[in-house]
């Protein structure tokens, strides 16, 4: 699981770099645009194959496409012999062909768990493998590239990336689980049959789980949290005044992941007896009011320490997201549920990040602006969640 994590985060970085030095910046930027873009629009599809033919019918396949499209892509877009429109393509089906693995594992956590205590620290113990990969992947890249250069790097990062997919398919549990671990292959319906209006029937069987409102209370916050930490991506270099490949900005992006591993331990460790609801709320709060004072000074100390402080509750944030899935939505869409989390995060730091770029264009104080107007839209959906679960167990007025 770590393996996975880590050349995760390494490929997409070693990527960029060996395209740069090959290809240039600008073909470099259109090639990672272009792979981000059609992963993040096609994950909850990938994942809806699985809900409705079934682990066994479709992750294998999916693999093996994936393997052969990252494989081309690799020689291509090094080899500049090859047009440009030539690993585009590669990458393009490979993303399109990826197998939804981390909806299928955390799917599996309720499975595996004895009690929901034993759930818990599973979803917590994967999320903190994901934010340690998250630290791990970069450093891997620069001991590569100090080796032996940027294209070794991406060669190597894109191998382990093959073997990770590969490996994680030997253990006799994962064979078990891909086997019997499906609504299809358990021989349940796959069919939804969502209650209310025919129209709000055939809206979900269109849109999947995400027109349910139960979802949208889930991934709300991670949208909201993906926009944060996009403008974080512009703020943190405007904030410690020099270049974004300085140590300085570099260390203050590494906050982020640190405080994640600190709160998930954290989250774990606690016995909690609030509803799930509760829990998103003040984990939402936590995410952005600790940036508040970047209204008043936004140096690289108090950067750091409010990052830290903010990304306490990032890994707590998807662990309590997993848990909320796993209680209130059907077992029959739970793969595109799962596959929702990371795509309203990602989708969240795309307009982030383009919210915060354009931002710093027209005033020179973004920091301020930008500290301003997230901790005060995360106040305002935390104290709805909560305002909306309170509504739901009063029930209608009389």
């Amino acid at each position: 699981m770590l393996l996975r994590q880590v050349s995760g985060a390494a490929f997409p970085l070693a990527l960029f770099l060996a395209a740069t030095d090959t290809r240039g910046l600008a073909s470099a930027a259109v090639v990672q645009a272009v792979r981000v873009a059609v992963a993040t629009l096609t994950t909850p599809l990938r994942a809806r194959l699985v809900d409705r033919f079934g682990r066994r019918r479709v992750i294998l396949p999916q693999t093996v496409v994936s393997i052969a499209t990252l494989s081309l892509f690799t020689l291509t877009l090094l080899n500049t012999g090859f047009s440009l429109i030539v690993p585009i393509a590669a990458i393009a089906v490979q993303a399109v062909a990826a197998p939804p693995m981390d909806a299928v594992l955390r799917s599996e956590w309720k499975t595996i768990g004895r009690d929901p205590e034993e759930v818990k620290a599973l979803h917590a113990l994967d999320s903190i493998v994901e934010e340690i990969g998250y630290l791990l992947g970069p450093t891997l890249v620069s001991v590569l590239i100090l080796a032996g250069g940027t294209s070794l790097a991406f060669q190597t990062c894109a191998a382990i990336v093959v073997f990770s997919a590969i490996i994680i398919l030997l253990p006799r549990s994962m064979r078990r689980a891909l086997t019997l671990g499906s609504s299809v292959d358990s021989g349940h319906a796959v069919e939804a049959r969502p209650g209310g209006s025919r129209m709000m029937r055939r809206l979900i069987t269109l849109a999947g789980p995400i027109a349910t409102k139960e979802l949208r209370r889930i991934v709300l916050p991670l949208l909201l949290m993906g926009m944060l930490f996009g403008m974080m991506g512009i703020v943190i270099p405007l904030s410690s005044g020099q270049p974004e490949t300085t140590p300085v900005t570099a260390l203050l992006f590494g906050a982020i992941s640190l405080g994640g591993v600190i709160g998930g331990v954290g989250y774990a460790s606690l016995k909690l007896r609030s509803s799930f609801t509760r829990r998103q709320a003040a984990l939402t709060l936590i995410v952005g009011l600790p940036l508040i004072p970047l209204v008043i000074d936004h140096g690289p100390l108090t950067l750091g320490l409010m990052l830290v402080l903010s990304g306490l509750a990032v890994t707590p944030l998807f662990i309590n997201s997993y848990l909320m899935l796993d209680a209130d939505l059907p077992q029959h869409v739970i793969h595109e549920a799962n596959a929702w989390v990371p795509v309203a995060y990602n989708v969240g730091y795309t307009v982030g990040i383009s919210a915060a770029g354009a931002a710093a264009t027209y005033t020179s104080d973004a920091p301020a602006l930008l500290g301003a107007t997230t901790a005060a839209i995360t106040g305002l959906l935390g104290v709805s969640l909560l305002v909306g679960e309170r509504v739901a167990a009063e029930g209608p007025a009389a």
